[in-house]
């Protein structure tokens, strides 16, 4: 009866429904193989739009947004090796980061591997996720909202999915949110995760959201502890590790929701800015621009 009012929350391998949707869109794609996958935290799944290149380009990569959200760059990791592992073809993982992914990196791991490929190889039931995972406060709470955050008129919390799993944001006014302070820890996990997808032969392309100039006035005067993020990712790309992309560098002004996610307005701009730049180049490129 849920299923067929629209109000059917996606089977809850984590309970927390963005991430269950996402995992919800990958199960329902039939014929995946992917060249190239984007994974990362709602940084990634809200701010690419790869409709906005152009044919061939898309036909080459195949590409796929498996970024769901609220990930941080250790749990970016864990995914990342996830869909790798299960998806032979795939040569670039691009991630899309900004200073909020790296708050906290604790190791937990915050879904089964086996429960998630039972899921999408259709040799889990989706009944028996819904029994073993049942979480009656946040199940109800996502039977009153899940089909308006599904067709977008819960603009504040979208679940809508593009053909290649990206998720748009159209909030009109911005908002600075609030401050962020960096766990170092996240920098040797990224650092991690680049050397396993290198002794994969796979290209890792790390792209920094840019500045958004209501956030640095407010947390960050003179973008001093953002500088210094942005540096030692540099560092990380100088070493080999990735190809980096400041995203300070890709225009003026561009046009926020909050400093994690631009309006969806802005995202072809800034995909067809990171085509120009190499990030879906078929070899390895200068390792930061």
């Amino acid at each position: 009866m849920l299923h067929a009012a629209g109000r059917l929350p996606p089977p809850p391998i984590t309970a927390t429904n963005c991430i269950d949707e996402k995992f919800r869109f990958l199960h329902d794609q039939k014929t995946l193989d992917p060249y190239l996958i984007a994974v990362g935290s709602s940084v990634t799944w809200r701010n690419l739009n790869f409709a906005a290149l152009d044919s061939s380009t898309r036909q080459r990569l195949r590409p796929v947004n498996a970024a769901p959200c609220y990930l941080d760059i250790e749990e970016t990791g864990q995914l990342t090796r996830f869909m790798v592992d299960r998806y032979d073809n795939v040569r670039t993982v691009l991630t899309v980061v900004a200073m909020r992914d790296f708050q906290q990196c604790t190791g937990d791991r915050f879904f089964s591997r086996g429960l998630l490929s039972g899921y999408l190889d259709r040799t889990v039931p989706s009944a028996l996720i819904y029994l073993r995972n049942f979480r009656p406060k946040n199940f109800l709470k996502d039977v009153l909202h899940i089909r308006g955050m599904r067709d977008g008129s819960d603009i504040q919390n979208p679940l809508v999915m593009d053909p290649y799993g990206s998720g748009p944001l159209r909030i009109a006014e911005p908002d600075p949110r609030h401050d962020v302070v960096i766990d170092p820890q996240c920098f040797r996990q990224l650092a991690d995760l680049a050397g396993w997808l290198h002794h994969r032969h796979i290209r890792m392309v790390v792209v920094t959201m840019p500045d958004m100039p209501a956030w640095i006035d407010r947390y960050d005067p003179g973008a001093v502890r953002s500088n210094a993020w942005r540096s030692q990712l540099r560092y990380l790309a100088d070493q080999g590790a990735f190809k980096l992309l400041d995203g300070n560098r890709y225009r003026h002004d561009p046009r926020f929701v909050d400093p994690a996610h631009f309006h969806w307005s802005e995202t072809a701009g800034f995909t067809r800015w990171l085509s120009q730049k190499g990030a879906f180049a078929p070899t390895a490129l200068a390792m930061h621009e």
